[in-house]
């Protein structure tokens, strides 16, 4: 299962402004995943902030920010984060799995069942743990490329 990151379990922000919805799934993900709650989009942005997370799982229909404006939002403030969008609109459901595949999410539809929901955060976070192990090969190749290069100067300046 790939629900270990370097830190350890995988670290799920879970938004939804529905009570019910937000308290049972979070108690669903909590048996695999560390969950942090959050009622609407801005006290997700306040916690995202805060604290660092591998995934970013929202309802797409909320007061003040929907939840592709927050996915939106949270993309440029840290590390990778890989993003899902929970939402019961169905009529929309091509628009919005075209702006998944564009904006790179998961699109969950409501009802969802159980192991549907964790099959869906177990993808994200194996597909943020392979970007993120992309991202370190590819800043350790730059690092020795940079050595590699500032040690054929050194060699030429002592000619």
């Amino acid at each position: 299962m790939a629900t270990e990151t370097p830190r350890g379990r995988a670290r799920v922000l879970l938004v939804d402004d529905d009570p019910g919805v937000l308290e049972t799934t979070a108690a669903l993900l909590s048996e695999t995943y560390e969950v942090v709650t959050a009622p609407d989009g801005g006290s997700a942005l306040f916690r995202f902030h805060q604290q660092a997370f591998d995934v970013l799982c929202t309802d797409y229909s909320m007061p003040q920010l929907t939840g592709t404006d927050l996915l939106r939002q949270v993309r440029g403030l840290r590390d990778p984060i890989a993003g899902i969008l929970m939402t019961g609109f169905h009529e929309h459901g091509e628009r919005l799995s075209r702006t998944a595949e564009t904006d790179s999410f998961y699109v969950l539809f409501k009802p969802f069942g159980p192991q549907q929901l964790l099959d869906t955060v177990e993808r994200a976070v194996a597909s943020i743990e392979r970007r993120r192990r992309v991202q370190r090969a590819a800043a350790e190749s730059k690092r020795a490329t940079s050595q590699v290069v500032a040690e054929l100067g050194t060699k030429r300046g002592s000619r």
